[in-house]
């Protein structure tokens, strides 16, 4: 029987760009799959919006019952990135009842792009993350602890990636919110025994690694991750 690797993520762990013909093709779930073949089967139960709360919801319902031997953890992105629409607005608006790879109907396209336009304005200062980063700590270490009771699986903690100078200028104080919260999952991280994967280390190591748009990965990334991701757990087996 195959060994499970469960990955929660957003978009981050959905989107190749170029191309966006497919979510979840070629991203680096998928190609992490291609390398551990045929021991190990990776489950990605990542969603475009989804969140460290989200996360924990889905503790019982959809991560335990797989019995991973490995789960990986990417949040962080969602949580810390300033917006202006509420969450559960932006959310409706991304998450088509179609599917996830689904483009969105007309009215869902028009909310996207009121949220794209008033990130180029002086607006920019009103905008708010989902999560403080107290509640992101909260939720993120209470979800660490229960998965460490319920599972024996090896936990992986990915941080977050933004880094470009584009999402700095949109949304000013992206970049330092998304290096905090990543100074929070390494520190929970060594809390409770799980590994952090410094994400924002393989980028740096080549700009081509990022899209412009300063969150989501290029192939390159996508593929420098899944090796990583492999190395590390091929290393628990040895």
């Amino acid at each position: 029987m195959s060994r499970v690797v469960a990955i929660l993520g957003s978009s981050v762990a959905l989107l190749v760009r170029p191309p966006r013909t497919s979510r979840a093709q070629g991203a680096y779930p998928r190609l992490l799959q291609d390398a551990l073949a045929p021991e190990w089967r990776v489950e990605n139960l990542s969603r475009p919006t989804l969140d460290i709360a989200d996360v924990f919801g889905m503790l019982r319902s959809d991560i335990l019952p797989l019995d991973p031997d490995v789960v990986v953890l990417h949040v962080g992105v969602n949580e810390c990135c300033p917006r202006f629409l509420p969450r559960r607005v932006w959310r409706w608006a991304k998450e088509s009842p179609r599917g996830r790879s689904s483009r969105p109907g007309p009215l869902r396209q028009v909310v996207i792009q009121v949220e794209k336009l008033l990130r180029g304005t002086l607006a920019q200062r009103w905008a708010v993350s989902w999560f403080t980063a107290k509640e992101f700590e909260a939720v993120t270490g209470r979800f660490l602890d229960e998965l460490c009771k319920e599972t024996r699986a090896r936990v992986i903690v990915a941080g977050t990636a933004v880094r470009t100078l584009r999402i700095e200028r949109m949304l000013p104080s992206f970049r330092p919110l998304a290096s905090r919260f990543d100074g929070i999952l390494a520190r929970l991280s060594r809390q409770s025994g799980a590994e952090f994967l410094d994400v924002g280390r393989i980028v740096d190591s080549d700009p081509d690694h990022l899209q412009p748009d300063g969150i989501h990965f290029s192939a390159d990334g996508h593929r420098e991750i899944a090796l990583a991701l492999r190395q590390i757990i091929l290393s628990s087996d040895q």
